[in-house]
């Protein structure tokens, strides 16, 4: 007795110490907690000193913050040692640290307008301030479109660019992504702009095989053209919005201009190797929702050659289905069952390095793409050197030359859109009735070889679809191009260019015998090359006469577009599974050819006036002379006309003052016929 009693007065002299140790800790995390949180005071001012007003001061990380008042002062709360994120309008966003020993708190913003300055690529690839501007452009760096390894880097300008719009096919990896860029101009025509890649108009082709978009019975999409660019080469994307900003381009830049600028070598500590790799993964993000009350049939009867879930109340009861057996009848998720999980790779190596006068920048990307689709893949190799090299006396001359080589293939390519057919396994998944399990037709095949399915007519198992109906595609696609660069003076430049854009295509389509559908065999292959040999002379220079400065560049174009196509279709092979075009019924493949060529020649100028390097007048012209028009009417121009005016910078110029709440203004006005 006398050894319990000490065993229970033992085990209350430990609970009390316990007890005490932890009411001791809590009171010292909450002092410790009470005595990081701060109410902090303080203000913003800019670098003169002036306050700047209803500045945003925000806790990193988190939805804490507030604005300061018309004299740049606030007060938030805070724990010593955040980090707060301040940001105003024509001002530099900054990052401060919350001191530990002071609660008032004074921050400078630097202005932004310095900005100004910055060069940004325009069109003819001509660099200009981004004062000088009269029209609005906007520019996005290749370290923002390369964060997530997209395998369509078109999909990676979604909300980067303001009024451009990238609508997505349906056919998943593989499909398509158009870019509408302020507006649908037409309602047939093709309403992108033109892309420039380093200079060189590059072909964005997008859409069907053979051009067909045809919602009830359409074609393979054969996906776009601006895909086969790795974001990981990239420099910047700066977008051409306006008439006036593109006209220099003529017809072709009617939707505007997407101006891509590669990398080039740099000087680089080290080897000058750059090695990435990622891995993602897709799954589906919705899905139309579907009623799982009622089973197979229509008005409450049940009928296991109807495709409509209209039938029987759902409640577990037996009920003979599609293959004769007897079952309880339940719902199936047949859309989580069929689609996996997408797997997108990417592995990139780079060189870039400067020696002397010369600057070299190689590349290599592989991107593996497995669909949601079973059996639908992409694989893509994307190789590029640039080589820039200053030579002569006084380095006068700059020699600069690209190669590209992307190499893709695509095995099954989805067809989309409102149809039965072959290649279009979507329309019976969707409505497969919920009682009917699809993994029943994963092997999809009778022991006689034909397809098993529930439905008879023409419907298709999508496993079937996915393994008998095959479609592929290579494309092999170079872009090139070389420059050369002579700067007479400090103010006077020449420059002759030559680049082409060419890629070949070579499709192929088996259906095996076994299905509604005849078997058949098609194979196609499309050549197409565009190439280009322009020159510019550009003169610049500033403080001419007095205040007063400008620039003139005049230059030329010759364009010559090619293009040809020859297919080959058994439709109903003789033999089954045999795939050769001249194994068609009768002997006779159905074999088609198409050529096209087209010709631009163009004379185009811009000249520039401006006043202390706050007002900018700009006028462009453009001549072009094109094959596909009659001699009569060949000849067509594109003038256009721009102001831009910082009005900010011309009262600061003349001894002025500006309000602490009035940085920057501009006003800017353009025309274009």
């Amino acid at each position: 007795m006398q050894q319990q009693l000490s065993f229970i007065h033992l085990k209350t002299t430990v609970m009390k110490k316990t007890l005490l140790f932890t009411s001791i800790l809590m009171l010292v995390v909450l002092f410790s907690a009470q005595a990081q949180k701060k109410t902090l005071s303080g203000q913003v001012i800019d670098a003169e000193g002036n306050p700047v007003p209803v500045a945003t001061i925000v806790v990193s990380g988190t939805s804490n913050g507030t604005t300061a008042d018309v004299k740049g002062q606030f007060t938030l709360e805070a724990e010593a040692g955040a980090q707060l994120e301040v940001s105003s309008i024509g001002f530099q966003k900054k990052t401060v640290t919350v001191p530990a020993d002071n609660s008032s708190l004074t921050i400078t913003l630097q202005s932004s307008a310095h900005s100004l300055d910055e060069m940004v690529v325009t069109a003819l690839g001509i660099e200009r301030k981004k004062r000088a501007l009269g029209y609005s452009s906007q520019e996005v760096s290749g370290e923002e479109l390369a964060k997530i390894k997209a395998p369509n880097v078109t999909n990676e300008l979604t909300g980067k660019i303001s009024g451009l719009q990238v609508v997505r096919g349906g056919g998943g990896i593989t499909g398509s992504s158009k870019i509408v860029l302020r507006g649908y101009s037409s309602l047939t025509g093709d309403n992108q702009p033109l892309i420039v890649v380093d200079g060189i108009p590059y072909s964005n082709f997008s859409g069907r095989r053979n051009g067909n978009n045809d919602f009830w019975n359409p074609t393979t999409d054969m996906g776009n053209g601006l895909s086969d660019i790795d974001p990981a080469n990239i420099k910047s994307v700066n977008v051409l919005k306006g008439p006036a900003a593109a006209a220099l381009y003529g017809s072709r830049a009617g939707n505007g201009v997407i101006l891509i600028t590669t990398k080039a070598g740099q000087k680089t500590k080290g080897l000058g190797i750059r090695i990435s790799s990622s891995v993602g993964f897709q799954s589906i993000f919705t899905r139309p929702d579907k009623q799982t009350t009622y089973g197979q049939g229509t008005l409450g009867a049940y009928d296991n050659t109807s495709d409509f879930s209209w039938g029987p109340k759902i409640d577990g009861q037996p009920y003979t289905r599609w293959d004769g057996k007897k079952v309880p009848m339940k719902t199936h998720d047949n859309v989580g069952t069929f689609f996996r999980t997408g797997v997108i790779s990417n592995q990139h190596i780079s060189f870039s390095q400067r020696y002397g006068a010369t600057s070299i920048y190689t590349s290599y990307s592989r991107m593996d793409d497995k669909g949601l689709t079973p059996g639908t893949k992409l694989g893509r190799n994307n190789l590029m050197a640039k080589v820039n090299s200053n030579f002569g006396p006084d380095k006068r001359w700059t020699l600069s030359t690209k190669i590209q080589y992307i190499n893709s293939t695509a095995n099954n390519r989805p067809r989309t859109g409102f149809a039965r057919t072959e290649g279009m396994p979507y329309y019976d998944i969707y409505n497969l009735p919920v009682n009917v399990d699809i993994a029943n037709f994963k092997d999809p095949t009778n022991p006689d070889g034909t397809m098993k399915w529930y439905l008879p007519g023409n419907a298709h198992n999508p496993y079937w679809t996915t393994m008998y109906d095959l479609n592929r595609d290579t494309r092999n696609r170079y872009l090139m191009y070389g420059s050369l660069q002579y700067e007479f003076t400090d103010w006077l430049t020449a420059k002759m260019k030559a680049g082409t854009d060419m890629y070949t295509r070579n499709t192929s389509a088996k259906v095996y015998s076994g299905s509604p559908q005849d078997d058949s065999y098609r194979v196609g292959k499309k050549v197409f090359s565009e190439t280009n040999y322009s020159a510019l002379i550009t003169a610049q220079k500033d403080n001419l006469f007095g205040k007063f400065g400008g620039s003139i560049a005049i230059g030329g174009n010759l364009m010559n577009r090619k293009t040809s196509n020859i297919n080959g279709n058994a439709p109903n092979l003789e033999v089954p599974d045999l795939f050769d075009i001249n194994n068609n019924e009768g002997g006779k493949p159905d074999v088609g050819y198409s050529e096209s060529q087209k010709k631009i020649n163009s004379v185009y100028g811009t000249m520039e006036i401006n006043y202390d390097d706050y007002v900018y007048l700009t006028g462009t012209f453009r001549n072009d002379w094109s094959s596909s028009l009659s001699k009569a009417n060949q000849s067509y121009m594109y003038p256009s006309v721009a102001l831009s005016y910082i009005f900010t910078e011309m009262i600061h110029k003349n001894g002025g003052t500006l309000p602490p709440w009035l940085t920057y203004g501009k006003f800017r006005v353009s025309y274009a016929a």
